[in-house]
């Protein structure tokens, strides 16, 4: 059997090669398409909430249903709202939102993004 340090120096190692590698993974590409949801209406909500409801549509890998996680766009077809600009909160592992199109998406921890 080997010594105890040894197998704890390997199990270190192994350690942090996984969680190197895991970051490395998790991070997107920075030219990589920002998921969209254009929906006839968007608003801003209490405690950073944000909606899209009526006839929404996801473009650029934007899920359709069930959670969304990482950064998100929410888009007003008929500019009766703000763009909104979604995002995850790192600390808590939630998501960043929950689809169910064409009905609505809602966004966890939104802001306006100012018109350019």
């Amino acid at each position: 059997m080997p010594p105890l340090r040894a197998v704890i120096t390997a199990a270190a190692v192994a350690l942090a090669v996984t969680a190197t590698s895991h970051s490395v993974h998790a991070a997107a590409p920075p030219d990589a398409p920002t998921p969209t949801y254009i929906c006839d209406k968007t608003i801003v909500g209490v405690k950073h909430k944000g909606w899209g409801w009526l006839n929404c549509a996801a473009s650029e890998g934007a899920p359709p249903f069930g959670e969304v996680q990482g950064t998100f766009l929410i888009l007003s077809r008929k500019n009766s709202g703000p763009t909104l600009k979604c995002r995850q909160k790192q600390r808590d592992k939630y998501p960043s939102g929950r689809a169910q199109l064409p009905d609505q998406i809602i966004g966890f921890f939104c802001a306006p993004v100012p018109p350019s």
